[in-house]
């Protein structure tokens, strides 16, 4: 393979370089996280889907770009909240929630509801605000929470007595 080595074409493969030492870093980053990333356009769809994001919520990958990300995920009963404020968000990037964590319930592909920590962002890019999530599986935070609630709940229905 014969390369061209005048300055332009140098400065060319140096940008490529750098842009893929770029894109390995982010790769090895988001890859290794136990919390999902997910990207939604705004079409609504899935356009960015990370390997923790598969082993949260069950779906591939390939199974989950370009599908709606609220019919992939959210429980139905959530549906109407979501749509009552992204058309704002559609043309603001503005929507309740940017920049805050929220406690929710989500679903995985065989129907189980999960809880979650959700860190929602709102990103500009060239076709228009897309919102990107940082989730976090709060299931068993949830059930030691319930659980804690439950013994205090009970405690206070039990009389002790100063003897015991």
């Amino acid at each position: 393979m014969n390369l061209c080595k005048c300055a332009e074409c140098q400065q060319s493969r140096q940008e490529l370089e750098r842009l893929q030492q770029i894109e390995e870093r982010w790769l090895a980053i988001t890859e290794s996280t136990q919390d999902a990333i997910l990207m939604m356009d705004p079409e609504g769809r899935v356009s960015y889907w990370i390997r923790a994001a598969e082993g949260m919520f069950g779906h591939t990958r390939d199974e989950a770009v370009s599908r709606n990300l609220h019919d992939l995920i959210v429980p139905e009963r959530f549906h109407p909240a979501f749509h009552t404020d992204y058309q704002k968000f559609l043309q603001t990037g503005q929507r309740d929630g940017i920049g805050k964590i929220f406690d929710l319930e989500a679903l995985r592909k065989n129907g189980q509801e999960i809880s979650v920590q959700l860190l929602l962002s709102a990103v500009q890019m060239n076709d228009g605000w897309h919102a990107l999530g940082l989730i976090r599986d709060a299931t068993e935070r949830k059930q030691v929470e319930d659980a804690l609630a439950y013994i205090r709940h009970l405690t206070g229905m039990l009389p002790i007595c100063a003897s015991c």
